[in-house]
Parts: C-alpha cells; structure tokens; sequence
C-alpha cells in the first residue's frame, strides 16, 4: 500500500537537524476537530461489488428521516463520513442499528479524530437478535444472555423491570463479529428437553433465532 512503502522510506531517512525539529500543533485544532466529531460518524458498505453513492446518499437520508441536514463525504472503497447538523439525529441513527443498502450491511461506528484514516477497521456490528419458540419460563434475562452470546458480545436483553420478555419472540442486542463466520445452530438442554437451536437471517431482517424441540 501507498501508506506502507512511504512508512519504510521514512524510516530510512537521515534527518537534518531542521527536520528533527519538533512541531507542536495548536491545541485550539484540536477541540475544533472534537467538536465538530461529535457530529459525524463513520459508515461502510460491506460489498464486494461496486456500491452507487448517490443512491446510497440519497436512500439513508430518506430512510433515517432527520430533522436536521446530513451531509456524506466518500472517502473511497465504500466508506463514507457522515456530518450531522443535530446531535440527536446522529444519535437516532446509532440506535437504529443495524442499517442495510441494497441488501448489504451498513456498519456504524463513532468518528475518533485521533485515528488515522489508514487504521480505521470495521470489525463489529450491533444487530437485534430474535429467538421464538422459548418456552415461557425461559423468555427471561439470563436465558436470553446465553442464548446471545452463542453470536457474539451480548449488550441488551430486551425485558420489563422484573425481568422477562414474554411475547411472539424474546430480543437480545448483540455485537457480532463481521469477520467471523455465523454459528448455524447448537444444540441446548432446558429442564431436561433436548432443543435443538437454529439460526437463519432472512434477507434484511434481524437475525432470527428458532428453537426447536
């Protein structure tokens, strides 16, 4: 890469005492950038085929439905900076992970001002999980912690203040790992019962989770 071959040239430089100066840059720069950081974020394109920006711009400005304006930059290779007039509006974007353009997945995360471009990686995601078929007297906090983390990082469980979640389905926030193959299914035991575990993504939805005796 460009950023490697011009690292190793560095390296090998013999500088002068001129350029072994110091530069200190001004501070003011810096919360200039940190203020205005906390209004962007950072979004890719997880495609391995060519992604139309205009489109892609166009579309989540309608989808998110903001009160304020949003504006995109491209920084190459399906990467996008993306600038909120609102705080909050940035904020509703964040909590309506996870996000999807021509059925590919839009990975978030927070724009840090002291990373540079070259080191930026996309390696999680944030998805709201759905498990159906749970017995009733399992639709609850610590069974939905388990069963999440067979996916990844678990970060919520979706239950009331006594902690159940009995409905059609119970949902888990989870942080999954874009890299990692899916776990297709695991067999569990609850109260004897030997269950079989089964997960499928269906198109743009959540990941569905189906428990099946």
């Amino acid at each position: 890469m460009v950023e490697e071959e011009l690292t190793r040239r560095w390296e090998g430089f013999q500088l002068t005492d001129v350029e072994n100066e110091v530069l200190e840059l001004p501070i003011v720069v810096d919360k200039e950038a940190e203020s205005r950081g906390k209004h962007c974020l950072l979004a890719l394109i997880l495609t391995e085929k060519g992604a139309n920006k205009k489109a892609f711009k166009d579309t989540m400005s309608q989808i998110w439905k903001l009160d304020g304006w949003v504006s995109f930059k491209d920084m190459g290779d399906h990467m996008f900076l993306i600038e909120f007039q609102f705080q909050l509006d940035m904020e509703k974007v964040i909590l309506g992970r996870p996000w999807f353009f021509d059925r590919s997945i839009v990975a978030i995360q927070l724009f840090d001002g002291s990373i540079p471009f070259n080191e930026i990686v996309f390696n999680y995601e944030l998805f709201w999980v759905q498990i159906h078929n749970l017995p009733l007297n399992s639709m609850n906090q610590e069974v939905g912690g388990q069963v999440g983390a067979i996916i990844g990082k678990v970060l919520k469980v979706d239950v009331d203040e006594e902690g159940w979640g009995w409905g059609r389905c119970l949902r888990v926030q989870v942080e999954v790992d874009l890299y990692k193959p899916l776990v297709r299914g695991k067999r569990i035991s609850a109260r004897g019962s030997l269950l079989r575990l089964i997960l499928s993504m269906r198109g743009c939805n959540p990941f569905v989770l189906n428990v099946v005796f």
